[in-house]
C-alpha cells in the first residue's frame, strides 16, 4: 500500500483462528514534533547544537530552514534532531525551523538562537563615604545590552 494523506489514522487488525485472538494496532500520521519555545543562547565563537524532538513511525526528509536558506541536520538519533554551528558568529542570531516531511505531510518545530558578548563591567568607584540620610549614586557602565540588578550585602559595621 502507498499511503497518502488521506489514509492518516489508526488501523486495528483482528487474527483468531478459533481459539485464541490477537489484536495489532497500527498508526499512520504525519511526523510529530515536541511542540515547546525553545531558545538557545550562545557566546561568540561557540560550539553550538540546537536540539528538536520528533517522533515519527514512517521515514521523513528532514531540512533545517534559517530564513530563505536550508541545511541538513548534524544528526537524527532516533528521536532528537540535532543542528550543530561549530564557531558561531552574530550573523547565527535568528530563528532555526526544523522541517520533518513524509509521504502524509510534514510537520515543523523552531529553536530561536542568541549571539551574545560576555559582558565588560567598569565600575567608577568602589568605594564611597557618605553621611547617614545623604543620597548616594552607584556607577557601572556595561559594554553591551544585559541586565543589571544591585543587590545589598551583609552590613559592614561603620567604624
Amino acid at each position: 500500500m502507498h499511503a497518502t494523506g488521506n489514509d492518516s489514522g489508526k488501523y486495528i487488525c483482528h487474527i483468531s483462528d478459533g481459539v485464541e485472538e490477537w489484536i495489532a494496532d497500527v498508526v499512520i500520521d504525519r511526523p510529530k514534533f515536541i511542540v515547546e519555545v525553545r531558545e538557545t543562547f550562545a557566546l561568540v565563537n561557540d560550539l553550538t547544537i540546537l536540539t528538536y524532538d520528533i517522533f515519527t513511525s514512517l521515514p521523513v526528509n528532514i531540512r533545517i530552514k534559517k530564513e530563505d536558506q536550508f541545511y541538513e541536520p548534524t544528526e537524527v538519533n532516533n528521536t532528537i534532531v540535532s543542528f550543530q554551528i561549530d564557531k558561531t558568529s552574530f550573523q547565527d542570531t535568528g530563528t532555526y525551523v526544523c522541517i520533518a516531511t513524509n509521504i502524509l505531510g510534514q510537520g515543523s518545530s523552531s529553536n530561536t538562537l542568541h549571539i551574545g558578548e560576555l559582558p565588560v563591567i567598569l565600575v567608577r568607584e568602589t568605594s564611597y563615604k557618605a553621611q547617614r540620610t545623604t543620597d548616594v549614586t552607584f556607577h557601572c557602565d556595561i559594554s553591551n545590552f544585559t541586565k543589571v540588578e544591585w543587590e545589598k550585602r551583609q552590613e559592614i559595621p561603620f567604624l
